[in-house]
């Protein structure tokens, strides 16, 4: 089964620095506590960019790799990942940003996914309503650590850049 979640969150920042932000995937390890390590194949995310992220799922799963390719690329706008055919679970991101005022900005984020990767992780499988009011809770807490990265960065002036690799 696929599940279909969608957050949003106003960030008092200009749009184009929410979205190198936000676009950046070196990033993700300071608001999605899951990420372990990202690599990217090139200094900038483009159509076609291959990004290969590390995740814990659980003590039995404590290193799960995906691999993803944008699939749609917008400056300041739109970035759309998804998970190579190869890949033994389907996982598709949306990350978009629309400026509000000169220093208000709206994230969306959209995360769509095979719910069979819940029992990879556990060895069992749970009700998908679980499942999804899991991950619309876990979305919430990320969207809010992600307004206050953003504003953390900001204030010292400097977000991680390209090249993207975090980890070992």
């Amino acid at each position: 089964m696929i599940l279909d979640i969608t957050g949003t969150i106003i960030i008092p920042q200009n749009h184009q620095l929410v979205f190198e932000y936000f676009s950046n995937f070196a990033n993700d390890k300071l608001w999605r506590k899951e990420v372990k390590a990202t690599k990217v194949n090139s200094e900038k995310i483009c159509v076609g960019t291959s990004i290969t992220q590390y995740s814990f799922l659980s003590k039995k799963e404590p290193y799960y790799k995906s691999e993803f390719t944008c699939t749609e690329f917008a400056a300041n706008k739109i970035m759309v990942c998804e998970t190579n055919r190869g890949d033994q679970f389907w996982l598709k991101t949306t990350r978009q940003v629309t400026p509000l005022t000169e220093n208000n900005t709206l994230i969306t984020y959209r995360l769509q996914f095979d719910t069979a990767i819940v029992k990879h992780g556990l060895g069992f499988a749970l009700p998908h309503f679980l499942v999804r009011i899991y991950t619309q809770q876990t979305m919430k807490q990320y969207l809010r650590v992600l307004k206050n990265s953003i504003a953390k960065e900001n204030q010292h002036a400097g977000f991680i850049t390209y090249p993207y690799y975090a980890g070992d």
